[in-house]
C-alpha cells in the first residue's frame, strides 16, 4: 500500500521503562519493515502484530500505536478526537508538573506555579517515603490546603512502597487532604493485584 499522508508520534521519556532512544529507533526500524504495505487503517491487527514481534517496550509501542490514529484522523481529515465520537464542547485545564527534588525546591516551584495561575500542580515522586512524603508535606504547606495536588511516582514505587506512602500521606494531618492520582505500570498493577490476594 503506497500512502501520501503518514501518521507521527514520538516516544515518551524513555529511561523510566528501561528503553533507551538507540532501542527504541532500532527496534521502530524493524517494525516499519514488518508493517510496510499492511493496511495502517486495521490498527488492531497492526499492534496485535507489534505486541507478538516484541516483549515489552511500552515505549516504542506506544508511538506506534499514536502514529497509526493520527494517520487514521489525517485520512479522514477530522481531528482524532471528532474521529473517536469525542466532542471540543468543554473545558479542559492540565496542572503543572514539577520535577522531583528537594522538599524545599519543589515547595517553591510549587508556590510560584500557583501564582502563576496554574489550577494544579503534579509532583513527581518515587524515591523512599520518608523522602516523598516529606516532598508532598512542604508542598502543602507552601500552597495551602485548597489547592489541588497530585501525584506521579514515575514507576518509582513498588507494591509495598505505594501502599506504606499513601498511608503516611493519608494518615498526616497536612498532607491529608491531596488530590492523589497516581500513575503506575501495568505490571506494577498486576503485582499489586497479587499481593492484595496474598
Amino acid at each position: 500500500m503506497a500512502f501520501k499522508r503518514f501518521g507521527i508520534k514520538q516516544a515518551p521519556f524513555v529511561y523510566i521503562v528501561e528503553e533507551t532512544q538507540e532501542t527504541v529507533f532500532e527496534l521502530s526500524k524493524q517494525i516499519g519493515k514488518m508493517l510496510r504495505n499492511k493496511d495502517p487503517f486495521a490498527i488492531e491487527d497492526r499492534l496485535n502484530e507489534i505486541n507478538k514481534a516484541v516483549q515489552g517496550n511500552y515505549t516504542m509501542k506506544s508511538a506506534f500505536d499514536m502514529a497509526l490514529y493520527d494517520l487514521l484522523a489525517k485520512n479522514a481529515d477530522l481531528p482524532l478526537y471528532q474521529l473517536l465520537g469525542g466532542s471540543n464542547n468543554r473545558e479542559v485545564y492540565n496542572d503543572m508538573t514539577i520535577s522531583i527534588g528537594s522538599p524545599e525546591k519543589m515547595a517553591n516551584d510549587a508556590k510560584a506555579f500557583k501564582e502563576a495561575g496554574f489550577p494544579a500542580i503534579k509532583l513527581k515522586l518515587g524515591t523512599t517515603t520518608a523522602m516523598d512524603v516529606a516532598r508532598v508535606k512542604a508542598v502543602r504547606e507552601a500552597v495551602g490546603m485548597d489547592y489541588p495536588i497530585r501525584i506521579d511516582a514515575n514507576q518509582g514505587w513498588d507494591p509495598v512502597t505505594a501502599i506504606q506512602t499513601l498511608n503516611e500521606l493519608a494518615e498526616d494531618p497536612v498532607t491529608g487532604g491531596i488530590d492523589i492520582r497516581i500513575v503506575l505500570a501495568p505490571d506494577l498493577l498486576l503485582r499489586n493485584l497479587f499481593l492484595r490476594s496474598v
